[in-house]
């Protein structure tokens, strides 16, 4: 990435589990965040409802849905009941995206878990790839890379503080960037779990430490 992007679209899933075989994609969010200004743009959020054959990781259920605040995983067994199936929250999504991302070129993906939420994307887009977000007006892909922020933030420490390489000290890095010891807790705050509040706190915080790179 030779320059700051001047727009993040920011990207967070949750599944059922690991395996799309025999798990699936429940909610899928994304985020438009203007990079200079770190304000939201619009944002996109779907459940998905779930497919015939597939069920829940009982691990995935009881260290993740059954940590979360409330009754979460009840909530989100609700959610599918109403939700939209995987073929239209796809349309919907690729509608979103053409209606909103106005220059490709000038827009980043990002996750920070990418090895998860990209393959579920992938998932959710069957015959095509994240790469054909964005397409051209012949429908050829127009590759846009994607960010992830956790290993870029490891990076930025390992640069920073060669004598330390945890995600600890790493978000302690990041802290000191944006001038603002608090600066982290506002983002885990905006972290709720839902996909596009996730999208959201991802977006914004990796704008916010951009432009603190840029001003440094």
């Amino acid at each position: 990435m030779s320059r700051a992007p001047d727009f993040i679209l920011a990207l967070d899933t949750e599944a059922s589990g690991q395996n799309s075989c025999d798990h699936f994609l429940v909610e899928i969010g994304m985020s438009l965040v203007h990079r200079e200004s770190e304000k939201v743009v619009t944002t996109f959020s779907s459940f998905v409802a779930q497919p015939a054959g597939t069920g829940w990781e009982p691990r995935c259920v009881r260290e993740f849905w059954n940590q979360l605040p409330g009754d979460a995983f009840a909530r989100a067994k609700e959610e599918l009941e109403r939700a939209p199936p995987a073929q239209t929250v796809r349309d919907n999504l690729l509608m979103w995206v053409r209606k909103n991302v106005s220059d490709p070129s000038n827009t980043i993906v990002a996750t920070d878990t990418p090895g998860f939420d990209v393959c579920w994307l992938n998932h959710l887009l069957r015959d095509r790839s994240h790469l054909y977000l964005f397409t051209d007006e012949q429908g050829e892909p127009m590759f846009t890379p994607y960010l992830d922020t956790s290993s870029w933030y490891l990076g930025l420490n390992e640069v920073l503080d060669p004598n330390s390489s945890s995600y600890e000290a790493a978000e302690e890095v990041v802290s000191g960037l944006t001038g603002s010891t608090g600066s982290l807790d506002i983002y885990r705050a905006l972290h709720t779990h839902r996909a596009s509040d996730d999208a959201t706190s991802i977006g914004l915080k990796l704008a916010h430490v951009m432009n603190a790179l840029i001003s440094d």
